[in-house]
């Protein structure tokens, strides 16, 4: 080292801030990021404040320990933050930007994940943006480190919190009331409530907005609701919402970030929905389901010459008219019939009975795949009690009684929920 090692010192004088001593230093080098010069104000700023009232050799050593601890609690943080599931989870609380130094941000939290974190503490100020002043004319560094640690800190434990985790994840995902709920108001909101117990009760009164008609949540008992053209956004929140409700049982796993949101999925026929304005094949595969299940009979169809048939138009709609009223006892479009499945499995099952279909899901799920925690239930009947489990265990048919049973056990799930 002696030998082989040299060293520029850089002597700084005057009161230049530290973001232009780097500036200058770093000059036509690396651009430095915002996560770089806060490290370096803490470092330098909070170990300085801490050793005021020590002496000049105790100080250097004060000083020099202090500041690599410092370091080493920020890469711990920074660690945290670089993991996939934590990024994806906290991106959808972020809605301030970071300020631009030229056309590029100053803070990238694609590249550096801690900004993430940055990004919140500035929100939790109610800031618009995250800005370096925020934290250069921060009067004491101390407190202003202990306050980026505490917000790490709770935001840590709002991760591996199984309830928090989940309604949170809900509520940022499906911008629930994101009119009036922001990262901002959440933080207060946790702030002023008493005790945990009364912050999960402010989350789930925020999320029971959008299940309200008429001050009261919603009828899903009511089957002349057309949930499938009708209220098919409250549909997908409801779907989603049974996956959060499956996934606060101590025994399942938490649900992955990306999966509190529709994404890949499509909404998917359990019994599958009427033919109207479908192609003739199509058509086709369907009344071979009827006969099946049951809904047709062979003597009421002429299938060897149905496909021929089907080419006559004014045959064809009065075919469609007889299909509806021999299926119009089963309530297709109730979300006791609906649920939410990956479209490359979806398009696969086209309108295959319903064993064919618990069949190739579960296999699905057994090679690894993720299925939604609600449809994977719903599939294997395990909405039905002791009651009157026995008499499906062995049906091959998914009937009418499927979809009224999964109806009462969907409304009796999401009012159980709220209240």
């Amino acid at each position: 080292l002696l030998h082989n090692v040299k060293l520029i010192v850089n002597e700084v004088g005057g009161n230049q801030s530290e973001e232009k001593i780097f500036a200058n230093l770093n000059s036509k080098r690396i651009p430095l990021d915002g996560s770089d010069l806060i490290r370096a104000i803490l470092i330098t700023r909070v170990a300085r404040e801490e050793a005021r009232e020590e002496g000049d050799l105790k100080t250097i050593i004060f000083v020099n320990e202090r500041r690599i601890k410092l370091g080493w609690e920020l890469d711990q943080i920074n660690g945290w933050w670089s993991k996939d599931n934590v990024r994806a989870y906290f991106k959808r609380f972020i809605k301030i930007e970071s300020e631009n130094i030229g056309k590029n941000k100053l803070f990238n939290d694609d590249f550096y994940p801690i900004n993430n974190l940055y990004l919140l503490f500035a929100e939790s100020n109610n800031k618009e943006v995250l800005t370096l002043h925020l934290i250069e004319n921060s009067i004491n560094a101390i407190a202003l480190y202990k306050d980026i640690i505490h917000l790490h800190n709770t935001l840590y434990d709002w991760f591996h919190d199984r309830v928090i985790y989940h309604l949170l994840g809900y509520i940022f995902a499906n911008e629930v009331n994101r009119k009036n709920i922001d990262f901002y108001k959440i933080w207060l909101l946790w702030k002023k409530s008493p005790t945990r117990k009364a912050f999960v009760k402010s989350l789930k009164d925020e999320i029971k907005i959008s299940f309200i008609e008429d001050e009261h949540i919603i009828d899903y008992t009511d089957f002349q609701i057309n949930w499938y053209y009708d209220k098919t956004s409250l549909l997908v929140k409801t779907l989603l919402l049974m996956d959060v409700i499956e996934c606060l049982k101590e025994n399942k796993a938490f649900l992955l970030p990306q999966y509190f949101k529709k994404n890949l999925e499509d909404i998917e026929h359990i019994f599958p929905q009427n033919p109207k304005d479908k192609n003739n094949k199509e058509i086709i595969n369907y009344v071979k389901f009827l006969l099946k299940t049951g809904g047709l009979e062979e003597k009421e169809i002429d299938i060897i010459n149905l496909e021929s048939n089907l080419e006559d138009e004014e045959y064809k709609t009065g075919f469609i008219t007889l299909l509806e009223e021999k299926t119009s006892e089963i309530k297709q479009n109730s979300i006791g019939n609906l649920v939410l499945l990956h479209r490359s499995l979806n398009r696969g099952l086209g309108n295959k009975v319903y064993e064919q279909k618990r069949s190739k899901i579960i296999s699905f799920y057994n090679d690894g795949n993720f299925i939604q925690p609600h449809t994977f239930k719903v599939f294997v009947r395990d909405f039905l009690n002791d009651d009157n489990v026995e008499i499906y265990r062995d049906k091959e048919f998914w009937t009418q009684d499927d979809i009224e049973y999964n109806v009462k056990y969907i409304d009796q799930q999401i009012n159980n929920f709220f209240n």
